[in-house]
């Protein structure tokens, strides 16, 4: 849905104008600085001429990076059979898809996650002087939700990089082994497990597919190849719930937040899109924060080497955010259509009686 921002595009344009104004005096001023300086051949002059415009154009920079900063919020939800033990499929929403697919992956060739999840409440909570509530995060089913929810949005990333570098091609992208990020890894066992070579796995150790496999699938088990490319001097850190991809001209926070809470799904939609029954519905976040550096100006490159950062984010917001799913199988004509089929069926029953 469009909207229409027309006092935030007035605020920013007052700004804008402000802003050039006051660098354009000031870049003036710097600037007859050094005209007097070498008029009259006094270096003090020059030197305060040449920091007031290196000072100018700096907090210029400054200024409008902060435009090109995104700060991303996606709402998705899942449904949790506890009967079944299974991530309920809600169909076309992709994260669904995969929550279903690589859980039962999981559970097929690492008994433990099983174990630490089913027949167990995915929140454990303990009230607080009867009002407030304190969420267990250390609760092992919950740890299980959360790094599910962060492997799906990991493994878009890594076919998002390698999409990209196969389309490009440039020199300043490399390939980062999966040895590189082992602290990564003991952070998460979904990416653990999936990611392990093939030699390492029962189900897959007498396969005769090679190391070029991306991805293979036996016995209901998934590998998943680790495939990370990202410009030279790349590093990727996990900090609590977060995922920082640092490079030379930007960092990417990619955070996702589980905290137990029931997601509100349109009665109409459950029950003309769910067949399913006997789930319950959670809520879940993730934020995506983009920061740039004062150098990635300089970079000559950057459109062709972080094109990939765009591509990751228009694609994250579609697999994720349920707001868009509905949007995008146009559920609100959808809805009204349902609405008006019952409303025309209620009448008929009507005259049926009279």
């Amino acid at each position: 849905m469009k909207s229409y921002e027309t006092m935030n595009d007035y605020q920013r344009l007052r700004n804008q104008m402000t802003d050039t104004i006051c660098f354009s005096v000031f870049l003036s001023v710097g600037a007859n600085f050094i005209v007097t300086g070498i008029s009259q051949n006094m270096k003090l002059y020059i030197f305060c001429g040449i920091g007031i415009i290196i000072s100018i154009i700096s907090i210029w920079a400054i200024t409008n990076l902060k435009y090109l900063n995104k700060y991303i919020m996606i709402e998705g939800v899942f449904l949790y059979n506890k009967t079944k033990n299974s991530f309920e499929i809600i169909p076309d929403y992709k994260i669904s898809e995969d929550m279903n697919r690589f859980f039962k992956s999981a559970c097929t060739e690492n008994k433990a996650i099983e174990k630490n999840i089913k027949g167990k409440n995915l929140v454990d909570y303990k009230i607080k002087n009867n009002k407030s509530f304190i969420i267990n995060t250390k609760h092992e089913p919950m740890k299980i939700v959360h790094e599910l929810i962060e492997y799906c949005l990991l493994q878009k990333l890594m076919t998002a990089l390698t999409d990209f570098n196969n389309k490009t091609g440039s020199k300043d992208i490399v390939f980062y082994s999966r040895d590189k990020f082992l602290p990564l890894l003991s952070k998460n066992r979904f990416l653990s497990l999936f990611t392990e070579p093939m030699k390492n796995r029962e189900n897959f150790c007498d396969s005769k597919m090679g190391d070029n496999v991306v991805a293979a699938y036996s016995n209901g088990c998934s590998y998943e190849k680790f495939l990370i490319y990202l410009p030279k001097k790349s590093e990727i850190e996990k900090i609590k719930n977060s995922v920082i991809i640092k490079t030379k001209a930007a960092n990417l926070v990619i955070e996702t937040d589980f905290n137990g809470c029931n997601a509100y799904i349109n009665p109409l939609f459950k029950e003309a899109y769910l067949s399913k029954t006997n789930y319950c519905e959670y809520h879940f976040n993730v934020t995506i924060n983009l920061k740039w550096k004062i150098i990635s100006l300089l970079n000559r490159r950057l459109k062709k080497n972080y094109a990939w950062i765009d591509s990751y984010i228009n694609k994250i917001t579609h697999y994720s955010d349920f707001n868009i799913f509905l949007e995008d199988i146009n559920w609100n004509n959808i809805q009204a259509n349902l609405l008006i089929q019952k409303n025309n069926a209620k009448v008929k029953n009507k005259k049926k009686i009279k």
